[in-house]
């Protein structure tokens, strides 16, 4: 099967999970083949939180995570919210990644000691956005 450089659909499924609200994001490839998925959950009433992002290890670095989560960054600010996410510390691709796509470091961590980050609904800056510390290669290369 040839490879096809992106998907061209992004798609939003409302669901429900043990009656909670859940948001499924689907990337979709010209041959109909998942190639990405992601979900938005609700930690509270107030907390949409990302979650689960996955791209198929042959398409990543082709721009389907930032489609997906731009995907979920629409639809925090059209409910007015701000979007939360947490990630390893380790997985400096997606720091990177999420980092250009404006979401800030809270300073909290995870009970599993992953950062939570968070992008303000509407373009909001934090007051004092936190900075990690550096690790591994990136120590080295600073």
């Amino acid at each position: 099967m040839a490879k096809l450089e992106k998907p061209v659909l992004v798609e939003l499924l409302a669901t429900a999970v043990d009656g909670d609200h859940c948001v499924s994001l689907a990337a979709i490839s010209l041959n109909f083949e998942l190639v990405g998925s992601a979900s938005i959950v609700f930690a509270d009433s107030d907390t949409p939180t990302l979650g689960n992002l996955f791209v198929l290890e042959g398409r990543r670095r082709e721009g389907i995570a930032s489609g997906l989560t731009n995907a979920a960054l629409s639809w925090a600010n059209s409910m007015e919210k701000s979007l939360y996410l947490h990630v390893q510390p380790t997985n400096t691709a997606a720091r990177a990644l999420y980092q250009e796509l404006g979401f800030e470091y809270t300073g909290e961590l995870t009970d599993s000691g992953s950062y939570w980050m968070v992008k303000s609904a509407f373009e909001c800056r934090l007051a004092n956005p936190w900075t990690p510390p550096l690790l591994g290669e990136e120590a080295r290369n600073a």
